[in-house]
């Protein structure tokens, strides 16, 4: 069995990433730093997240909205 237990794609106009990560603050970690390199490129991005249905998939998506929001008002 996997210890990886969350899976989150990105997705911009021409590329698609993955990462996987084994907890809830792995996956808020490195989610967080796609977004942040993602605006920086200036690329509108949407994501889809894979996780166990619950509190923790829903406190990561709802940090994921949060943390997209703040990027999109510091534009």
């Amino acid at each position: 069995m996997s210890s990886l237990r969350y899976r989150i794609r990105f997705s911009t106009q021409d590329h698609e990433w993955i990462i996987h990560a084994s907890d809830e603050r792995e996956a808020a970690l490195k989610a967080e730093n796609v977004l942040r390199q993602l605006h920086e490129q200036l690329l509108p991005v949407q994501y889809r997240m894979e996780a166990p249905v619950g509190a923790e998939a829903t406190r990561l998506a709802r940090y994921l909205d949060d943390v997209t929001r703040e990027l999109e008002m510091s534009v």
